[in-house]
């Protein structure tokens, strides 16, 4: 069985924040992997405020 390659990484966590730790590992991975990540404007502003960073 063939698999499509991974063409993107998009950072959604169901309403709860992941720790910025774990958003680093998957960043790092993807780097790695030469493959994008994308995560939008106003989930980094919620989880800021969330996480009180």
């Amino acid at each position: 069985m063939m698999q499509e390659p991974t063409i993107l990484v998009m950072v959604k966590y169901g309403g709860t924040c992941l720790p910025v730790g774990k958003v680093n590992k998957i960043v790092a991975l993807a780097k790695k992997k030469d493959v994008p990540v994308y995560l939008d404007g106003a989930r980094v502003f919620n989880a800021s405020v969330g996480l009180d960073v």
